[in-house]
């Protein structure tokens, strides 16, 4: 069994939504009523549970995996070849959560044969076709929040609810940066740019080898 230190976990995204986390310092929690899964939350001859879990919960979603993945290059980065993925570990991510937010391996089963425990977060459930994500959820219920220092949007808006960080912890928080192997050396280049005007200069960028069985021309 993988140590938390060991355990990789990565957030693919395109290039607009990494400045916005830089810009306003916090990670965006979603609802997950606006994810594509007809069957998110599904639970058994109980739809009012399952209205309550997608409705009033917020969700940040990583893939765990020891290497980059060029399917979630392209299904998480909406195909653009400016995109970036974000690498930390378990055990960072937990020290740096805040107590009201868990983070939780999603469990993959059959809803034909299996069923989901009714006591537990229904959102940590999946069909096996996804399997290939390999999701880990930071997820947190919907309340009220207090200001913070950190970050200039408001923390709850709408359908997205921001995670605050502050400098320090998201230096100790990513280990890398790393650049789409679709992208450009320019886009590279810009990337580590953005990085040093918000004081992330420490964090190492890795413009991917990916492509093409690891040569980029």
């Amino acid at each position: 069994m993988k140590k938390d230190k060991d355990t990789y976990l990565w957030r693919y995204m395109d290039f607009s939504k990494f400045v916005y986390m830089l810009a306003f310092n916090a990670f965006s929690l979603v609802k997950p009523s606006l994810f594509d899964d007809p069957l998110e939350g599904f639970c058994p001859n109980d739809d009012k549970k399952r209205k309550e879990a997608i409705d009033h919960t917020n969700v940040l979603c990583w893939h765990e995996n020891d290497v980059e993945s060029e399917a979630m290059w392209k299904l998480y980065s909406n195909y653009f070849k400016n995109a970036v993925a974000i690498q930390t570990n378990l055990e960072s991510l937990k020290n740096y959560l805040p107590k009201n937010y868990k983070i939780y391996k999603v469990q993959y089963i059959d809803y034909k044969t299996e069923k989901p425990d009714p006591n537990s977060n229904l959102l940590i459930y999946k069909r096996k076709s996804f399997q290939h994500e390999r999701e880990y959820r930071i997820i947190n219920e919907t309340k009220p929040f207090k200001s913070t220092q950190f970050g200039k949007m408001p923390q709850k808006a709408g359908n997205v609810l921001s995670l605050p960080f502050s400098g320090k912890e998201f230096i100790e928080l990513i280990n890398r940066v790393y650049v789409s192997p679709y992208a450009s050396s320019e886009f590279s280049l810009l990337v580590k740019v953005v990085l040093n005007k918000y004081g992330y200069n420490e964090i190492e960028v890795v413009h991917s080898n990916d492509y093409m069985g690891g040569y980029r021309y």
